[in-house]
């Protein structure tokens, strides 16, 4: 994996532009990917933990009981 990192860098240093186009897509990419990733991850978390809650709550109305 080092090798790649320092090709990639020796070609910076060349000033080879396409590779400064194709490391800002990739950026681009990666936090569009972010952008759509977050709200997919918060809803997940927030109908795990309104299970949770449930759950929880059912148990501690039975152990009143």
């Amino acid at each position: 994996m080092t090798d790649f990192f320092t090709h990639i860098y020796g070609l910076l240093l060349e000033g080879d532009g396409t590779v400064l186009i194709i490391l800002y897509l990739g950026i681009l990419c990666f936090w569009w990917y972010l952008l759509i990733l977050a709200p997919t991850i918060i809803r997940g978390v927030s109908v795990i933990t309104g299970l949770l809650r449930k759950l929880i709550i059912r148990y501690q109305n039975k152990k009143n009981f």
